[in-house]
């Protein structure tokens, strides 16, 4: 019993080594380009938060971090809070965000950006396809395993709801990962609680073993976060 106990936490503890890897940082600046230090950095996600101060350049970091959208404010004293919504995070994605602060006005106390378009993703050698719950739920099919096939290029399936390969690749070569766990067989993951999803084509990050096709991770909506 002792040594089932140890199996399990032991899984576990590698689950959250796997999926909590993402990072989102940057620096906070002035109007004038200087850094701001103890600049006050929140992270939302759902109910949970985190929060942290700039340092003495003004750079903050977050990590690890699971994958997901998220939510950041700053605030610093006479300057307008600034919040940037809708950050998408996938697993092991590495996202900058700097923020040049403005004074305060009389009339406005907070300013609501845009957030940059990521295109280059730090966290791998080649790009990810990624696709989000909202485009998810567009798609014309509720089968993982179709959407995942229709949005990556090289990507071959013989029938609808069937194994994918990936560039002449035998069906066992394809991975899947739901929550940061292999899984084996059918993934059972309904199109409506899925967050997001990621197909990694090349590339292959050194977290999830060997690959000799591609590897599909899916993000769960109810995933503990923080």
């Amino acid at each position: 019993m002792k040594k089932l106990t140890i199996i399990i936490l032991t899984c576990a503890f590698a689950a959250s080594a796997i999926a909590a890897t993402g990072e989102i940082k940057g620096q906070i600046t002035d109007n004038f380009n200087e850094p701001l230090e103890f600049a006050m950095v929140v992270l939302t996600i759902q109910d949970a938060k985190k929060s942290t101060l700039t340092d003495a350049e003004g750079y903050f970091s977050f990590k690890p971090l699971e994958p997901g959208t998220y939510t950041m404010s700053v605030s610093y004293i006479n300057y307008k809070t600034v919040i940037l919504k809708d950050i998408i995070l996938s697993d092991g994605q590495v996202r900058t965000l700097d923020v040049e602060m403005e004074p305060k006005t009389l009339d406005i106390d907070v300013v609501i950006k845009p957030v940059p378009l990521d295109l280059i993703n730090l966290g791998y050698p080649n790009q990810p396809y990624i696709i989000t719950s909202t485009q998810i739920g567009k798609a014309p099919t509720t089968d993982v395993k179709d959407i995942a096939a229709v949005i990556t290029p090289g990507a071959y399936q013989s029938d609808a709801g069937g194994s994918i390969n990936f560039r002449g690749s035998r069906n066992d070569a394809t991975l899947y990962f739901v929550d940061g766990v292999k899984i084996m067989g059918s993934l059972g993951v309904p199109q409506n609680a899925i967050e997001d999803l990621m197909v990694i084509s090349g590339g292959m990050p050194a977290r999830y073993g060997d690959s000799m096709g591609g590897i599909v991770v899916i993000t769960t909506k109810s995933y503990k976060f923080f």
